[in-house]
């Protein structure tokens, strides 16, 4: 197929020329930014490969090369004009995104596709028709056959005279010696250290690590020893940005002798790495004692906040955006390790300080760890009423009972007596978070907490999506237990009924009554706030529609102020006829007036909807102020609008 094409005169660059580099912009950079040679080379097709560079193919063109010439961007003063962008930013353009620290291969000609083959063949071939051994744009050939471990590659490119050095600035950017630790191939790395490679370069890329950094955090002892053996450094600088020292990879993957090794070298034992990442924090989060110990001893700062690269703390405890730093104190609580969280106290840390709103008891009481928090409390000025509510409110947060019944035992006994405000923050953790057990606990020590059961807002806090079921009936039953009174509830919640009806709990609906609930209770000034009778008419609840009127619902009761509805536009609109006509036998109003914000009137919704017996059933009973011809005029503009051709038809032709 492709020699007829080339036949009947297909350029064998296809778009990847100059006449058609104004139309590129409009490709994502992928396939259609990609030359035939290159995809030929790419999927190791030798034949096609010959065949296409037989008939003239470019093996050096690159849509990088046109598009850095040629491409066009908007001016700051409006209007286009044509100026050269910058590779990186040509990518940004092509949304073409490379994880900074990721050590991933770029290839953009076609012999560094080819030098990622397992046969050196194509890489030969291409290389004889004239193809560039150090391109301008993308990774290396000779980093990219080292990245792969192919050796027979390497060997033919360093003959070829390859830059052993060569290396880009950008985020793809990496030596060839950079490739071949990360393949973890100790020939090829012999191969090219023999061949000059800098053992102490640096990638100048965002994240850029010397050899030997790489090495420490992949972890790998035995190309570690090798390359100490062969005179890396280990107190080399790090990258500018996103750098990480050996010292750093040597305590993360537990490498003690090497640990030992670069403390004695001279590395700084307080280098924060990516991430601000320190050794301390690292061995702490790890629990590794005898580094923490060892690191201590050589005086790394037990005071320094840092992050980790593990999930210490659960991912909901995380700042978004970045990593969460701590001190290294807090990271020796948060993993509940007691021999690293001594070692850290015993060399002088302060275990009530604060580093953006965690502190040691914080963290603890976040993760659970009672005997953490035991030896917190004995051991620090854990006494002021604010450190123990913020514990609190936290271990509340997280639903570790077993630690917030200590942190209270702890308030009683030093005689603290939260605010009014604070037991009400308190206890809206209880609520939210769904756990029976917590708020029962929180109810049952209330008194100590200054607690109000009768807070206007308890009942809001158990809307929350955590509470379901059996579950959210309990925590009623918790609530009423311990003396809530049955209505209260603040303007902006519904009411204990309310929810009940919403929920189509039927039986705690009807227990709510037994009680003395307010059948009539406004809606919520919340969006879709409903009286209980307006939520039981919408969910179509026929038997809890008829208790609610038993006990004096007010059938005519207003829509709430934002997307409310009456009780008959609410069954109207959902199309329960039956619930209508129960409603309209106890006089519900048909033409009542909707709520002022995304409300329609009864008809109009049904009309909407396309309720069609709802609409004449309507109709047939209509007794309203307004004539029955502007009804349905009205009605029938909604109708038009949603489509509802068979309602049209009814309202036009419906002789009242």
């Amino acid at each position: 197929m492709a020699r007829l094409l080339l036949d009947f005169g297909a350029h064998a660059d296809g778009p990847l020329r100059d006449e058609y580099s104004g139309i590129l912009s409009d490709y994502k950079f992928g396939e259609q930014l990609r030359s035939p040679l290159f995809l030929a080379a790419e999927t190791g097709n030798e034949r096609l490969v010959r065949l296409l560079l037989e008939n003239g193919a470019d093996p050096n063109i690159s849509a990088l090369d046109l598009l850095e010439k040629n491409h066009t961007t908007h001016a700051d003063s409006g209007g286009y004009i044509c100026r050269p962008l910058s590779v990186p930013q040509i990518l940004k353009w092509y949304n073409f995104h490379y994880d900074d620290s990721a050590v991933r291969p770029l290839t953009v000609i076609p012999l560094q596709a080819a030098s990622g083959l397992e046969d050196a063949t194509l890489a030969n071939l291409l290389l004889q028709h004239g193809g560039t051994i150090n391109p301008r744009h993308g990774t290396s050939p000779l980093a990219i056959a080292a990245f792969h471990s192919r050796s027979e590659t390497v060997r033919l490119l360093l003959d070829c005279g390859a830059d052993v050095n060569a290396v880009s600035g950008y985020c793809w950017g990496f030596s060839a010696l950079e490739g071949a630790v990360h393949a973890q191939n100790i020939h090829i790395i012999t191969l090219l250290l023999e061949a000059g490679a800098d053992i102490n370069q640096c990638s100048p890329r965002q994240g850029g690590r010397t050899p030997l950094q790489l090495a420490a955090e992949m972890g790998n002892r035995s190309v570690i020893q090798h390359l100490l053996d062969r005179g890396a450094n280990l107190v080399a600088d790090l990258a500018v940005d996103g750098g990480i020292s050996a010292l750093q990879g040597f305590v993360e993957h537990h490498d003690l002798e090497n640990v030992g090794r670069a403390l004695a070298a001279g590395v700084d034992p307080n280098m924060c790495s990516q991430h601000a990442r320190s050794p301390l924090t690292a061995a702490v989060a790890h629990g590794y004692t005898d580094l923490t110990q060892l690191l201590i001893q050589s005086g790394a700062d037990v005071e320094t906040p840092a992050s980790v690269s593990i999930d210490a703390l659960d991912p909901r405890n995380r700042r978004r955006g970045r990593r969460l730093q701590l001190r290294p104190l807090a990271w020796a609580a948060a993993t509940g390790d007691m021999k690293s969280l001594k070692l850290v106290c015993e060399a002088g840390a302060d275990i009530n300080a604060e580093w953006e709103g965690h502190t040691a008891l914080t963290v603890a009481a976040a993760a659970g760890h009672a005997h953490v928090i035991e030896y917190l409390l004995e051991h620090g000025d854990a006494r002021t009423l604010d450190s123990i509510w913020e514990a609190l409110r936290t271990s509340i947060s997280e639903n570790h009972v077993t630690a917030t019944r200590q942190l209270l035992r702890h308030a009683v006994n030093r005689n603290l007596n939260f605010t009014a405000a604070q037991g009400s923050k308190l206890l809206e953790k209880a609520c939210f978070r769904g756990h029976l057990g917590m708020l029962e606990l929180v109810l049952t020590e209330g008194a100590h907490m200054s607690v109000d059961v009768n807070d206007a807002q308890a009942l809001g806090w158990l809307c929350g999506y955590k509470w379901t079921g059996n579950a959210w009936r309990e925590a009623i039953s918790l609530l009423l237990h311990h003396g809530r009174r049955v209505n209260c509830r603040a303007a902006t919640t519904d009411t204990a009924l309310q929810q009940a009806v919403m929920k189509g709990d039927y039986e705690m609906a009807t227990r709510l009554l037994q009680l003395g609930a307010d059948v009539n209770a406004p809606p919520s000034t919340r969006p879709y706030g409903r009286t209980a009778l307006q939520a039981a008419a919408e969910q179509g609840n026929v038997h809890l529609v008829q208790e609610l009127l038993s006990a004096g619902a007010n059938v005519n009761a207003p829509a709430g102020p934002r997307c409310g509805v009456t009780t008959l536009q609410a069954s109207c609109i959902s199309g329960h006829l039956r619930i209508t006509q129960i409603l309209l036998e106890h006089g519900a109003d048909t033409d009542a007036e909707p709520s002022p914000n995304y409300g329609l009137r009864a008809i109009n919704g049904a009309a909407a909807m396309g309720r069609l017996e709802t609409v004449k059933l309507l109709l047939d009973n209509y007794d309203g102020p307004r004539p029955k011809r502007d009804l349905c005029r009205s009605a029938l503009k909604d109708a038009r609008i949603c489509d509802q051709w068979h309602v049209v038809e009814l309202l036009e032709g419906y002789q009242g």
